[in-house]
């Protein structure tokens, strides 16, 4: 079993904290809208409040930011972790959740957008 540390090592792109207010949205259905918690420019993880026990498959998420000032649509990823969050709101009917993802190839353009979230809406290294 790896602990913490080590898996934060042999990540390949430094992560950073997102401010308050940025979202993500799956699609394609647009069943979830979650609070970003943190992202890199290779993935990001948010939190969630679902009724099932793992959401349903989406194929792409967008990026936004309250108010509309940023939005980036469809970005390619794979799931990489989704699990039930300790001491977080929940009821008997609802859990939150974490859910930390891996972006698939993004266009170049897809990536000089996300490196303008990163140097725009966070604030500072996790």
């Amino acid at each position: 079993m790896t602990d913490r540390k080590e898996q934060v090592e042999r990540r390949q792109h430094i992560r950073f904290r997102v401010r308050e207010g940025a979202f993500a949205v799956l699609r394609p259905h647009f069943t979830i809208v979650a609070e970003i918690i943190d992202v890199s420019k290779g993935g990001l993880a948010f939190r969630y409040i679902t009724s099932e026990e793992r959401s349903s498959q989406s194929s792409g998420l967008d990026i936004l930011f309250a108010g509309g000032s940023y939005c980036l649509r469809d970005v390619p990823f794979k799931t990489i972790s989704d699990f039930v969050m300790p001491n977080e709101f929940s009821t008997p009917s609802a859990t939150t959740r974490r859910r930390g993802v891996q972006f698939a190839k993004l266009t170049h353009d897809q990536m000089g957008e996300l490196e303008s979230f990163i140097g725009n809406y966070t604030k500072g290294e996790v």
